[in-house]
């Protein structure tokens, strides 16, 4: 008798312990627009013209984004010549800095673009089409719907 009275107090504290789990959980989070500036370096310049226009859906991740801004300019190269430095801008390679508009869950501020929080400074992977481009996170803000900037 006791052997029975023992399990069934073992399945009311797993019982319980599941309500309680499901009834105390935190409420799910909404997703809040941000505004994330991702800059590309070394990019081939023969692939300029399968980059993306302004105003175009791509993928940062898992999360879908809008492009709001793109900009490239050459990287520039150095070498040493005669004991002086010399400074050239490439014409094979480009850096690319887009301005990305999406929304995504909140966790200390920071956008949840995977599993966990991006941070500045984190490699993410660009994609969209016709292309997939890694580059690193160089500026995050909340944007806010409605406020007067």
């Amino acid at each position: 008798m006791r052997g029975r009275r023992f399990l069934l107090l073992c399945f009311l504290l797993f019982a319980a312990g599941c309500l309680g789990r499901v009834a105390l959980r935190p409420p799910a989070q909404k997703a809040v627009p941000f505004i994330l500036t991702v800059r590309a370096d070394a990019v081939d310049a023969l692939l300029l013209s399968s980059l993306p226009a302004v105003g175009e859906q791509v993928h940062l991740g898992n999360t879908h984004a809008r492009i709001t801004a793109l900009s490239h300019e050459p990287v520039l190269l150095r070498e040493r010549e005669n004991g002086r430095e010399r400074c050239y801008p490439s014409r094979l390679s480009l850096r690319v800095t887009f301005t990305l508009s999406l929304t995504a869950r909140e966790q200390n501020a920071l956008p949840v673009l995977g599993a966990t929080p991006s941070f500045l400074g984190d490699e993410v992977t660009l994609s969209g089409e016709a292309f997939v481009i890694r580059g690193q996170i160089l500026e995050i803000s909340r944007h806010t719907v409605g406020e007067n900037a």
